[in-house]
């Protein structure tokens, strides 16, 4: 890439429900960018350990059945929506627990 201010780059998110994608535009290009094992296509997932920085990625998929209750993953489904509306289908297999934040909104 070239050198340039950082208000001159353009920086795209594609939050999916599964996988995320970071990219930029680089001379008029899209380039998506690779996390540091080189992997360009990162699973959506978080996992927040009893000690130490949040883990995301693989790293954090693994931790799923570990240790459910601290990884969140599927959060796009519950982005937007209050809590009160959620079935309980939509929130039983997630391995962690989806509370009503202030204003009723999942979180």
């Amino acid at each position: 890439m070239t050198d340039r201010a950082p208000q001159d780059l353009i920086i795209g998110i594609d939050l999916g429900t599964t996988n995320s994608l970071v990219g930029v535009v680089d001379s008029g290009f899209p380039i998506l960018l690779a996390n540091a094992e080189g992997h360009r296509l990162i699973p959506s997932v978080v996992h927040y350990p009893n000690e130490g920085a949040p883990l995301v990625g693989a790293a954090a998929s693994r931790m799923r059945a570990i240790a459910p209750g601290r990884t969140v993953a599927s959060v796009k489904r519950l982005m937007g929506r209050r809590r009160d509306e959620l079935a309980p289908e939509e929130t039983e297999d997630l391995g962690y627990q989806v509370v009503a934040a202030p204003g009723g909104w999942a979180a």
